[in-house]
């Protein structure tokens, strides 16, 4: 006899209130389990952003700031260039 079988000859012994007990315990440990897997979502998101955070320590700098600035610096200029016909 499989699981669900012996689950379901189980239920169809006990009394209508017993079967509702029986049905608000199984809600409340779905709740709990979906808390579970929720915490559990959220650990190992942490550690992701934990461990991504931490190796990017070591990757060398592919631009510094001064690339930044002067990069954005120049396409200001060509969208005024753009305007002023």
């Amino acid at each position: 006899m499989t699981l669900d079988e012996e689950i379901y000859q189980s239920i169809q012994k006990l009394s209508r209130p017993q079967q509702e007990k029986l049905l608000e315990l199984a809600k409340q440990l779905l709740q709990e389990q979906s808390r579970q897997e929720e915490l559990e979502r959220e650990a190992w998101n942490a550690l992701s952003l934990y461990t991504l955070a931490h190796s990017a320590e070591d990757e060398p700098e592919l631009y510094s700031e001064a690339d930044i600035k002067v990069h954005f610096h120049d396409s200001q200029e060509q969208k005024g260039q753009g305007m002023s016909m």
